[in-house]
C-alpha cells in the first residue's frame, strides 16, 4: 500500500501532469490547509495532531492540487507516523500496520467519516523547523518567493523534470498562488511548540 499511495500515485500525477505536492492535506472547517516540507519537517506529525483535535484528513504525503478551481482532491484515509510522533500524541502502535518492514513508521487510520470530495485550498502552509527559535511563527510570503519554494516541493521533483511536467507546474504553480497565499511556518524542531503551533494553524483557517 505504500507504494501505491506514494511512488506509484506520483508517477500517474506527473503523467497526468496533476500538480502534485509534497504534503498533508487537512480539513478545517468548510475549506482545505496544506502542509508542505522536506521529510521530517514534520508534515504527518502536525496533520494528525491536526485530526485530534476533530479536524479532517483530505490526503498524506502527496497533495494532489487544482490551480484552476483552487482545490485539493482527497486522497485516502491514513497517514503514516514515526513512532516517536505517535508517543508525543499518545497514539498506541500495537495494532498498527507498518508503512515499511524494519521501519518504526507506522499506517495510522485517520477518519472514520472521510471526506471524498475536492476541498477549497485556503491556504499553502510550509513547515520550516529551527534549532534556535523559541516559539513558532507563521510568515506570509510575497509571490516570488513562494513560487521559489513551491517549486523545491513538488513530489519527487527529479521524477517531474524527467517526465518533463516542470514547465507545466511552472504555470500551475503560478495560477495556485494567485488565489492562495503561501506561509512559512517557523517553529522549534522539537515538539514543545506543538499546541501553539496547531492553534497558529487553526487561526488561520478562521480568518
Amino acid at each position: 500500500m505504500t507504494f501505491l499511495l506514494g511512488p506509484a500515485l506520483g508517477l500517474i500525477c506527473h503523467q497526468r501532469r496533476a500538480l502534485p505536492l509534497h504534503g498533508a492535506t487537512v480539513r478545517i472547517g468548510d475549506a482545505a490547509i496544506t502542509l508542505v516540507g522536506q521529510s521530517g519537517a514534520g508534515k504527518s506529525t502536525t496533520a494528525t495532531a491536526l485530526i485530534k483535535r476533530g479536524h479532517q484528513l483530505l490526503c498524506d504525503d502527496i497533495s494532489v492540487l487544482d490551480p484552476l478551481r483552487t482545490e485539493v482532491q482527497p486522497g485516502f484515509p491514513s497517514i503514516k507516523l514515526w513512532q516517536d510522533a505517535a508517543d508525543a500524541l499518545t497514539i498506541q502502535t500495537n495494532n498498527l500496520s507498518k508503512a515499511r518492514t524494519g521501519l518504526q513508521k507506522f499506517h495510522y487510520p485517520a477518519n472514520s467519516d472521510f471526506n471524498n470530495l475536492p476541498t477549497r485550498l485556503q491556504t499553502i502552509i510550509i513547515l520550516a523547523p529551527r534549532k534556535y527559535i523559541a516559539s513558532a511563527e507563521l510568515l506570509t510570503l510575497d509571490k516570488i518567493s513562494a513560487l521559489a519554494q513551491l517549486r523545491t516541493h513538488i513530489y519527487r521533483q527529479r521524477l517531474s523534470r524527467l517526465l518533463g511536467a516542470e514547465q507545466t507546474y511552472f504555470k500551475q504553480l503560478g495560477q495556485l498562488i494567485s488565489n492562495v497565499p503561501v506561509m512559512v511556518l517557523q517553529r522549534p524542531d522539537d515538539l514543545s511548540q506543538l499546541d501553539s503551533t496547531i492553534e497558529l494553524i487553526e487561526h488561520v483557517a478562521a480568518s
